[in-house]
Protein backbone atom coordinates (compact mmCIF):
# COMPACT_ATOMS: atom_id res chain seq x y z
CA UNK A 1 0.00 0.00 0.00
CA UNK A 2 2.78 2.42 1.05
CA UNK A 3 4.23 1.85 -2.78
CA UNK A 4 1.46 2.86 -4.25
CA UNK A 5 0.40 6.00 -1.71
CA UNK A 6 3.63 6.84 -2.65
CA UNK A 7 3.15 7.12 -6.30
CA UNK A 8 0.20 9.01 -6.18
CA UNK A 9 1.71 11.73 -3.47
CA UNK A 10 3.93 12.01 -6.44
CA UNK A 11 1.00 12.35 -8.74
CA UNK A 12 -0.73 14.79 -6.49
CA UNK A 13 2.35 17.09 -6.65
CA UNK A 14 2.58 17.05 -10.42
CA UNK A 15 -1.00 16.86 -11.67
CA UNK A 16 -3.20 20.24 -10.73
CA UNK A 17 -5.76 18.22 -11.92
CA UNK A 18 -6.25 16.01 -8.72
CA UNK A 19 -9.44 17.90 -7.32
CA UNK A 20 -8.81 18.77 -3.80
CA UNK A 21 -10.32 16.56 -1.31
CA UNK A 22 -8.48 13.74 -3.46
CA UNK A 23 -5.02 15.01 -2.18
CA UNK A 24 -2.62 13.11 -0.34
CA UNK A 25 -2.21 16.04 1.70
CA UNK A 26 -5.42 16.41 2.54
CA UNK A 27 -6.10 12.54 3.11
CA UNK A 28 -3.29 12.90 5.82
CA UNK A 29 -4.98 15.54 7.51
CA UNK A 30 -8.62 14.12 7.79
CA UNK A 31 -7.48 10.29 8.13
CA UNK A 32 -4.00 10.03 8.72
CA UNK A 33 -1.63 8.18 6.76
CA UNK A 34 -1.55 5.33 7.82
CA UNK A 35 -5.97 5.25 7.13
CA UNK A 36 -5.86 5.72 3.31
CA UNK A 37 -4.81 3.80 0.49
CA UNK A 38 -4.96 4.31 -3.28
CA UNK A 39 -5.63 1.93 -5.94
CA UNK A 40 -3.61 2.46 -9.29
CA UNK A 41 -3.49 2.25 -12.70
CA UNK A 42 -0.60 2.87 -14.78
CA UNK A 43 -0.36 2.58 -18.43
CA UNK A 44 3.18 2.90 -20.11
CA UNK A 45 4.82 3.77 -16.38
CA UNK A 46 2.23 6.67 -16.19
CA UNK A 47 -0.44 7.03 -13.23
CA UNK A 48 -3.71 7.05 -15.63
CA UNK A 49 -6.55 6.45 -13.13
CA UNK A 50 -6.67 6.35 -8.91
CA UNK A 51 -8.90 6.31 -6.52
CA UNK A 52 -8.43 7.07 -3.68
CA UNK A 53 -9.98 5.49 -0.03
CA UNK A 54 -9.81 5.91 3.65
CA UNK A 55 -10.35 2.68 6.24
CA UNK A 56 -11.89 2.44 9.21
CA UNK A 57 -11.30 -0.68 11.05
CA UNK A 58 -13.71 -1.75 13.75
CA UNK A 59 -14.71 -4.68 15.48
CA UNK A 60 -12.29 -6.43 13.27
CA UNK A 61 -14.00 -5.10 9.98
CA UNK A 62 -12.65 -2.75 7.70
CA UNK A 63 -14.93 -0.27 6.04
CA UNK A 64 -13.93 1.98 3.07
CA UNK A 65 -15.97 5.40 3.91
CA UNK A 66 -16.69 9.14 3.20
CA UNK A 67 -13.80 10.93 5.77
CA UNK A 68 -15.08 13.63 7.98
CA UNK A 69 -15.34 16.91 6.20
CA UNK A 70 -14.55 15.43 2.94
CA UNK A 71 -17.71 16.38 0.41
CA UNK A 72 -16.29 14.21 -2.96
CA UNK A 73 -13.51 11.66 -3.22
CA UNK A 74 -14.02 8.83 -5.87
CA UNK A 75 -11.89 7.77 -9.06
CA UNK A 76 -9.81 10.05 -10.70
CA UNK A 77 -9.13 9.49 -14.88
CA UNK A 78 -6.88 11.07 -17.24
CA UNK A 79 -8.24 9.72 -20.60
CA UNK A 80 -6.87 11.03 -23.91
CA UNK A 81 -9.84 9.20 -25.97
CA UNK A 82 -11.87 12.04 -27.59
CA UNK A 83 -14.89 9.53 -28.86
CA UNK A 84 -16.96 8.69 -26.39
CA UNK A 85 -17.01 4.99 -27.17
CA UNK A 86 -13.57 4.93 -26.56
CA UNK A 87 -14.37 6.95 -23.52
CA UNK A 88 -16.82 4.71 -21.63
CA UNK A 89 -14.95 1.87 -22.53
CA UNK A 90 -11.63 2.85 -21.19
CA UNK A 91 -13.75 4.24 -18.00
CA UNK A 92 -15.30 0.80 -17.38
CA UNK A 93 -11.73 -0.48 -17.59
CA UNK A 94 -10.43 1.37 -15.42
CA UNK A 95 -13.00 1.16 -13.05
CA UNK A 96 -13.08 -2.31 -12.76
CA UNK A 97 -9.06 -2.95 -12.58
CA UNK A 98 -9.31 0.05 -9.69
CA UNK A 99 -12.02 -1.84 -7.80
CA UNK A 100 -10.51 -5.43 -7.90
CA UNK A 101 -6.82 -3.38 -6.11
CA UNK A 102 -9.21 -2.55 -3.13
CA UNK A 103 -8.73 -4.24 0.75
CA UNK A 104 -10.63 -6.96 1.98
CA UNK A 105 -13.88 -4.87 3.13
CA UNK A 106 -17.41 -5.22 4.35
CA UNK A 107 -18.59 -1.97 3.39
CA UNK A 108 -17.75 0.51 0.39
CA UNK A 109 -19.18 4.15 1.06
CA UNK A 110 -17.86 7.07 -1.43
CA UNK A 111 -19.34 10.85 -2.94
CA UNK A 112 -17.66 11.10 -6.33
CA UNK A 113 -16.55 14.56 -7.81
CA UNK A 114 -19.00 15.88 -10.13
CA UNK A 115 -16.75 14.71 -12.78
CA UNK A 116 -17.01 11.19 -12.11
CA UNK A 117 -20.45 10.01 -13.32
CA UNK A 118 -20.22 6.92 -14.91
CA UNK A 119 -21.41 4.34 -12.27
CA UNK A 120 -22.60 1.91 -14.49
CA UNK A 121 -19.76 -0.69 -14.04
CA UNK A 122 -20.73 -0.89 -10.39
CA UNK A 123 -24.01 -1.50 -10.99
CA UNK A 124 -23.52 -4.45 -12.26
CA UNK A 125 -21.20 -4.99 -9.75
CA UNK A 126 -24.52 -5.03 -7.01
CA UNK A 127 -23.55 -1.44 -6.27
CA UNK A 128 -26.20 1.33 -5.53
CA UNK A 129 -26.20 4.85 -6.35
CA UNK A 130 -27.76 7.97 -4.79
CA UNK A 131 -27.42 11.31 -6.01
CA UNK A 132 -26.48 14.56 -3.65
CA UNK A 133 -26.32 18.14 -4.45
CA UNK A 134 -24.64 20.83 -3.98
CA UNK A 135 -24.84 24.76 -5.31
CA UNK A 136 -21.64 25.86 -6.87
CA UNK A 137 -21.02 29.88 -8.12
CA UNK A 138 -19.03 28.79 -11.06
CA UNK A 139 -17.67 32.23 -12.34
CA UNK A 140 -16.69 34.86 -9.54
CA UNK A 141 -14.82 36.83 -12.58
CA UNK A 142 -17.76 39.39 -12.33
CA UNK A 143 -18.68 40.10 -8.93
CA UNK A 144 -21.37 42.53 -9.65
CA UNK A 145 -23.21 39.58 -11.48
CA UNK A 146 -22.62 37.43 -8.61
CA UNK A 147 -24.37 39.97 -6.17
CA UNK A 148 -26.90 40.39 -8.71
CA UNK A 149 -27.79 37.05 -8.84
CA UNK A 150 -28.39 36.65 -5.37
CA UNK A 151 -32.05 36.25 -4.24
CA UNK A 152 -33.45 39.34 -2.92
CA UNK A 153 -33.57 38.45 0.43
CA UNK A 154 -30.27 37.47 0.49
CA UNK A 155 -28.60 41.04 -0.26
CA UNK A 156 -31.91 42.43 2.41
CA UNK A 157 -29.92 40.52 4.92
CA UNK A 158 -26.61 41.29 4.02
CA UNK A 159 -27.25 44.80 3.90
CA UNK A 160 -29.12 44.75 6.75
CA UNK A 161 -26.28 43.35 9.06
CA UNK A 162 -24.00 46.05 7.50
CA UNK A 163 -26.15 49.20 8.39
CA UNK A 164 -28.78 48.14 10.71
CA UNK A 165 -26.44 45.89 13.08
CA UNK A 166 -23.06 47.24 12.15
CA UNK A 167 -21.34 44.05 11.95
CA UNK A 168 -17.95 44.14 10.64
CA UNK A 169 -15.44 41.39 9.18
CA UNK A 170 -12.51 40.43 10.78
CA UNK A 171 -10.64 37.29 10.14
CA UNK A 172 -8.81 36.56 13.67
CA UNK A 173 -9.88 33.84 15.37
CA UNK A 174 -7.89 30.62 16.04
CA UNK A 175 -9.04 27.11 15.01
CA UNK A 176 -9.75 26.02 18.76
CA UNK A 177 -11.88 29.26 19.34
CA UNK A 178 -13.80 28.51 16.16
CA UNK A 179 -14.04 24.64 17.41
CA UNK A 180 -16.27 26.39 20.35
CA UNK A 181 -18.42 27.98 18.30
CA UNK A 182 -19.17 25.79 15.54
CA UNK A 183 -19.90 22.21 18.24
CA UNK A 184 -22.71 24.47 19.55
CA UNK A 185 -24.36 23.68 16.14
CA UNK A 186 -24.76 20.43 16.98
CA UNK A 187 -24.54 20.59 20.55
CA UNK A 188 -28.07 22.63 20.03
CA UNK A 189 -29.82 20.05 18.40
CA UNK A 190 -28.57 16.62 20.41
CA UNK A 191 -26.20 15.72 17.68
CA UNK A 192 -22.45 14.39 18.31
CA UNK A 193 -19.89 16.34 16.61
CA UNK A 194 -18.96 14.22 13.93
CA UNK A 195 -15.13 15.65 13.80
CA UNK A 196 -13.04 16.53 16.68
CA UNK A 197 -10.11 19.54 17.71
CA UNK A 198 -7.01 17.62 17.30
CA UNK A 199 -8.96 16.73 13.23
CA UNK A 200 -9.33 20.34 12.18
CA UNK A 201 -6.31 21.18 13.59
CA UNK A 202 -4.80 19.48 11.32
CA UNK A 203 -7.23 20.43 8.25
CA UNK A 204 -5.70 24.39 9.43
CA UNK A 205 -2.35 23.55 9.55
CA UNK A 206 -2.16 22.00 6.25
CA UNK A 207 -4.34 24.40 4.45
CA UNK A 208 -2.04 27.09 5.80
CA UNK A 209 1.10 25.74 5.13
CA UNK A 210 -0.63 26.11 1.51
CA UNK A 211 -2.16 30.13 2.21
CA UNK A 212 -5.13 28.10 1.41
CA UNK A 213 -7.43 28.64 4.22
CA UNK A 214 -9.35 31.72 5.85
CA UNK A 215 -11.34 32.80 8.64
CA UNK A 216 -14.59 35.39 8.33
CA UNK A 217 -16.02 36.45 11.65
CA UNK A 218 -19.11 39.07 12.01
CA UNK A 219 -18.31 41.23 15.21
CA UNK A 220 -20.59 43.60 16.45
CA UNK A 221 -19.41 47.44 17.95
CA UNK A 222 -19.48 45.45 21.57
CA UNK A 223 -16.88 42.85 19.87
CA UNK A 224 -19.81 39.91 19.99
CA UNK A 225 -19.21 37.11 17.41
CA UNK A 226 -22.39 36.78 15.25
CA UNK A 227 -21.21 34.05 13.12
CA UNK A 228 -18.23 32.67 11.60
CA UNK A 229 -17.36 31.08 8.01
CA UNK A 230 -14.67 29.04 7.21
CA UNK A 231 -13.35 28.58 3.48
CA UNK A 232 -10.27 26.53 1.81
CA UNK A 233 -9.66 26.71 -1.79
CA UNK A 234 -7.14 25.15 -4.36
CA UNK A 235 -6.59 27.40 -7.82
CA UNK A 236 -10.18 25.68 -9.30
CA UNK A 237 -12.80 26.61 -6.32
CA UNK A 238 -13.27 27.76 -2.72
CA UNK A 239 -14.92 25.56 -0.52
CA UNK A 240 -17.54 26.22 2.61
CA UNK A 241 -16.45 23.76 4.54
CA UNK A 242 -17.45 25.02 8.22
CA UNK A 243 -19.48 27.81 9.61
CA UNK A 244 -20.49 28.27 13.20
CA UNK A 245 -23.52 31.41 14.46
CA UNK A 246 -23.97 32.75 18.01
CA UNK A 247 -27.88 31.34 19.19
CA UNK A 248 -28.07 34.61 20.53
CA UNK A 249 -27.47 36.73 17.28
CA UNK A 250 -29.51 34.34 15.02
CA UNK A 251 -31.30 36.62 12.84
CA UNK A 252 -29.00 39.47 12.76
CA UNK A 253 -27.17 38.07 9.05
CA UNK A 254 -23.95 37.73 10.28
CA UNK A 255 -23.49 34.43 8.41
CA UNK A 256 -24.99 35.65 5.21
CA UNK A 257 -22.35 38.75 5.92
CA UNK A 258 -19.37 36.65 6.28
CA UNK A 259 -20.76 33.90 3.14
CA UNK A 260 -20.38 37.13 0.79
CA UNK A 261 -17.52 38.53 2.67
CA UNK A 262 -15.24 34.77 1.50
CA UNK A 263 -17.41 35.13 -2.05
CA UNK A 264 -15.67 37.73 -2.57
CA UNK A 265 -12.36 37.17 -0.97
CA UNK A 266 -12.74 33.68 -2.70
CA UNK A 267 -12.67 35.47 -6.30
CA UNK A 268 -9.37 36.92 -5.65
CA UNK A 269 -7.71 33.18 -5.70
CA UNK A 270 -9.67 31.22 -7.45
CA UNK A 271 -12.39 30.85 -9.80
CA UNK A 272 -15.60 29.69 -8.17
CA UNK A 273 -17.15 28.85 -5.03
CA UNK A 274 -18.83 25.78 -4.01
CA UNK A 275 -21.26 26.35 -1.30
CA UNK A 276 -21.92 22.90 -0.20
CA UNK A 277 -25.57 21.50 -0.07
CA UNK A 278 -28.05 20.24 2.64
CA UNK A 279 -31.08 17.66 2.42
CA UNK A 280 -32.38 19.82 5.72
CA UNK A 281 -34.81 22.34 3.95
CA UNK A 282 -33.85 25.52 5.98
CA UNK A 283 -30.30 24.99 5.17
CA UNK A 284 -30.93 24.25 1.49
CA UNK A 285 -33.03 27.35 1.12
CA UNK A 286 -30.39 29.62 2.96
CA UNK A 287 -27.53 28.05 0.76
CA UNK A 288 -30.05 28.25 -2.31
CA UNK A 289 -30.45 32.19 -2.20
CA UNK A 290 -26.35 32.71 -3.10
CA UNK A 291 -27.23 31.57 -6.72
CA UNK A 292 -24.89 28.74 -7.56
CA UNK A 293 -25.96 26.11 -9.51
CA UNK A 294 -27.50 23.14 -8.64
CA UNK A 295 -24.82 20.47 -9.33
CA UNK A 296 -25.60 16.71 -8.74
CA UNK A 297 -23.00 14.11 -7.74
CA UNK A 298 -22.73 10.32 -7.39
CA UNK A 299 -22.89 8.84 -3.73
CA UNK A 300 -21.82 5.19 -4.59
CA UNK A 301 -21.96 2.26 -1.91
CA UNK A 302 -22.10 -1.64 -1.38
CA UNK A 303 -22.16 -3.24 2.11
CA UNK A 304 -20.65 -7.01 1.18
CA UNK A 305 -21.62 -8.29 4.53
CA UNK A 306 -25.63 -9.39 4.66
CA UNK A 307 -25.81 -9.05 8.36
CA UNK A 308 -24.39 -5.70 8.33
CA UNK A 309 -26.79 -4.32 5.80
CA UNK A 310 -29.39 -5.35 7.52
CA UNK A 311 -28.34 -4.09 11.04
CA UNK A 312 -27.96 -0.70 8.63
CA UNK A 313 -31.54 -1.41 7.59
CA UNK A 314 -32.67 -1.94 10.73
CA UNK A 315 -31.47 1.36 12.28
CA UNK A 316 -32.67 3.29 8.98
CA UNK A 317 -29.45 4.26 8.29
CA UNK A 318 -28.86 2.21 4.86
Amino acid sequence: MMQAQNKYRELCQSDADIPLFSQAWWLDAVAGPANWGVSLVEKSGEIVAALPYTINRKWGMTKISQPVLTPFLGPWFKIYAQKNTQRFTIEKEYLETLFAQLPRHVLYRQNWHYRAQNWLPLYWRGFEQFTQYSYVINDLSDLDAVWDNFASRARTTIRSAQNKHELTISNDISMTDFYSHNRQIFERQNIPVPYDLATVERIHQATQQRQASKFFVAKDKEDNIHAIAYIIWDENSAHYLMNAVNPSFMHTGGQSLCLWEAIKFASSVTQSFDLGGSIIAPIEKFLRAFGGELKSFLGIRKVHNPLLKAYYQLRGIW
